[in-house]
């Protein structure tokens, strides 16, 4: 019961314009959540999110990451992605398409430039490699993907095996020589082959320079480690190394961060920070200081965690933009130059031209890009194969439509909205139900007085009552049927506890709908509240909670349940119970109904919540202080509500809860002072004279029985 309001059985109606043209568009009569449905079970929500700023990211399929990060910044090599789009699949030489990784790997980078997406699959990708459901959840090395995946496409296509060894490939030698010249002859033995990456150690290197040096720096091998020079017939002194013949124009590198520990006998990570510089000169590393040498970074694929699992994630800077982003699965954002400035160690004080470097703990596979005057190729839609573009656009088109609906039913609240004599009689079978084992019945059941809407969370609150309007005038339900919609001139919405029957805080009928609800998820519960004869409602107050009482009636001799006999009374607590309990409790605010072109702006500082992270809130908050009310509070409010006599004797008795069948003593006691808790039904009992309360009687007649 709405405590202080009479509410008549009769009718109810909103004002303001009914005309609401507008809602009729919050959503399209669920047309879309079957195809919704359907691509949030295959894809997840980042598939419906809008292509962000930094582009299209990548979903993890579980330990996936890897993938992901070694795929964009291949993805950001133009040249690279130019011979993927130069692939012509042909099927009688490429077999089922859904086994041909060149393909799938352009149909995947052609989504990555082209589509509206917030996030791409590479279901396709891993399927087309072969990968199971399990291999999905397994994580693996950055280095030996590329690997495969760039052996892969070599034996797929002459075109992308000639542009990976183009771009990718270097020479390397191997060797083993003789420390000294032995009869006028430096005896050698030495391989050349080709690489795609180079493994560099980083143990106690505190730079790349200083671990690509240590690369090449020769070992001697000499003592019980002597080379077996074959040639010779005899060991001797030597030294074994590597020299790099010819360097490629994308370089990448692998830091060994993962070794065998001898002492634990297990694998561990290197933690050492390392700096890699922006621009890095490899003159040291080739015999020709001809040939270019000056490299920029290109990409940083970076693991963070333990040798035995972490994740990854990658920065990859665009040559034709000029940008750094930070791929991180679904998520790639374009990095500020604030935080480029933070991220490569930029010093304002440093000379313009000292090379800055980003130094990491993380840091693991890295591509560098050769420096050269020729313009960097812009990959252009074009480029994209036609059937594959058009196919793209048009997914486009029907993902456009399905993010529009995602991003709407995003925002939807489903409303029930109930009658205010639901309020009563929910509050009658609370009681009810606390009071079974008394005797108690609950009132018969009676269809759900409510009805339904859906309205998107950014409208006011008043839509939603212009629309509950329009529900109840088309809805064939007997009990809407007997409305009469022009009756009141007024009413407003409150939030509602359908369990107990309690209506909660008011809602501002110019606030968004989403503001007023904070805390619920995407359904909410109300309640439609009536003003009195005067014109007015119930003043609410934030920090009071509810006493439940209901009056006892001396013919039956039990607490009577019917619809004036149980309330839920919202009292002052003891430390502000400075009027009359009953005149607090009834006191009135005007109705104020805002003009329906009125907008609502939020607060500079204020932040709008995400309603679909929350849960609904199952009693109104309370302090964790003593709220309250005295017994005295309790004893005038019920006497004023019934109108009783001034001179009554009221008894309190609990009639649940752990002070179940105790009468109440004295006045200025609380309620939890006397060992009540919230939710505990309290009998009113007017004695007539001195002697036990009829109430104590039957609890302790049930007790005994």
């Amino acid at each position: 019961m709405m405590a202080g309001n009479k509410i008549a059985e009769t009718s109810f109606s909103w004002t303001g314009d009914d005309d609401d043209d507008d809602d009729d568009n919050d959503y399209d009569d669920d047309a879309h959540c079957e195809e919704l449905l359907a691509v949030l079970r295959s894809c997840g929500p980042a598939k419906l999110q809008e292509r962000g700023e930094g582009g299209v990211g990548l979903m993890n399929q579980g330990a996936t990451c890897y993938m992901n990060s070694l795929l964009q910044s291949l993805f950001y090599t133009p040249e690279f992605r130019l011979a993927v789009y130069g692939f012509e699949y042909d099927p009688e030489l490429h077999g089922e398409a859904s086994r041909c990784i060149p393909l799938q790997l352009q149909k995947l980078f052609a989504e990555l430039q082209i589509s509206v997406a917030g996030a791409a699959s590479t279901k396709d990708l891993t399927t087309a490699c072969g990968f199971t459901g399990r291999d999905a959840m397994q994580q693996h090395d950055v280095q030996e993907l590329c690997r495969v995946l760039f052996d892969a496409l070599e034996r797929s296509s002459s075109l992308l095996a000639d542009a990976i060894r183009g771009l990718y490939a270097g020479k390397s030698t191997s060797y083993i020589k003789c420390r000294e010249e032995i009869n006028g002859k430096v005896y050698q033995s030495a391989r050349t082959e080709k690489y795609m990456d180079l493994q560099v150690p980083i143990q106690d290197c505190s730079s790349l320079e200083e671990a690509l040096r240590k690369l090449v720096e020769p070992e001697v091998m000499e003592g019980d480690n002597q080379w077996l020079c074959e040639e010779l017939g005899e060991k001797v002194d030597a030294l074994k190394g590597l020299t790099i013949e010819t360097l490629p124009k994308i370089l990448c590198i692998q830091l060994l961060r993962f070794v065998f520990d001898v002492a634990t006998m297990r694998r561990k990570k290197l933690s050492e920070v390392v700096a890699l510089p922006l621009i890095l000169d490899l003159a040291f590393l080739s015999d020709s200081g001809s040939k270019p040498s000056l490299y920029q970074l290109a990409a940083v694929c970076l693991h963070s965690g333990t040798a035995h699992g972490g994740h990854y994630h990658a920065f990859a800077w665009d040559p034709c933009s000029g940008a750094w982003r930070d791929a991180n699965d679904t998520r790639v954002q374009v990095l500020s130059a604030k935080q480029c400035s933070a991220l490569f160690g930029a010093d304002d004080s440093a000379e313009p031209r000292a090379p800055q470097a980003l130094h990491s703990a993380d840091a693991y596979f890295l591509l560098y890009r050769q420096v050269s005057e020729t313009e960097v190729p812009r990959v252009q839609d074009a480029a994209i194969p036609q059937c594959l573009r058009d196919q793209l656009l048009s997914e486009n088109q029907r993902l456009s439509r399905l993010q529009r609906a995602y991003d709407l039913h995003r925002k939807l609240l489903e409303v029930k909205v109930f009658h205010p004599l639901a309020a009563q009689r929910a509050l009658q079978r609370y009681a009810a139900a606390q009071l079974e084992a008394l005797g108690a019945a609950a009132p018969e059941a009676e269809p759900e007085m409510s009805v339904t809407v859906k309205t998107s969370s950014q409208r006011p609150a008043a839509a939603v009552q212009r629309k509950v309007l329009k529900s109840l005038a088309s809805s064939d339900m007997s009990w809407c049927r007997d409305v009469d919609l022009a009756a009141v001139k007024s009413a407003r919405l409150r939030l509602y506890d359908p369990w107990r029957g309690l209506p909660g805080r008011p809602l501002e009928g110019i606030r968004p709908l989403g503001d007023c609800l904070r805390g619920f998820n995407s359904t909410a519960t109300l309640v439609m509240e009536l003003p009195d004869t005067s014109g007015c409602f119930e003043q609410w107050q934030e920090d009071r909670t509810e006493t439940f009482l209901v009056l006892w009636d001396k013919q039956l001799g039990a607490p009577s349940l019917g619809s004036a006999s149980v309330v839920a009374l919202r009292l002052p607590p003891a430390a502000e119970a400075t009027c009359v309990a009953g005149e607090a409790d009834l006191a009135k605010e005007p109705t104020q109904v805002p003009p329906s072109t009125e907008t609502y702006e939020p607060e500079p500082e204020e932040v709008q919540q995400d309603l679909f992270a929350l849960e609904v809130p199952t009693e109104p908050a309370r302090s964790h202080g003593d709220r309250s009310p005295l017994l005295r509070t309790v004893r005038e409010a019920a006497a004023t509500l019934w109108n009783l006599p001034a001179s009554s004797q009221l008894a309190l008795v609990p009639l649940s809860g752990m002070q179940a069948g105790k009468e109440l003593k004295g006045d200025d006691l609380t309620l939890q002072g006397s060992g009540c808790e919230y939710g505990d039904i309290i009998c009113v009992e007017q004695l007539e004279g001195p002697g036990a309360s009829q109430a104590v009687q039957l609890q302790y007649s049930w007790w005994q029985w």
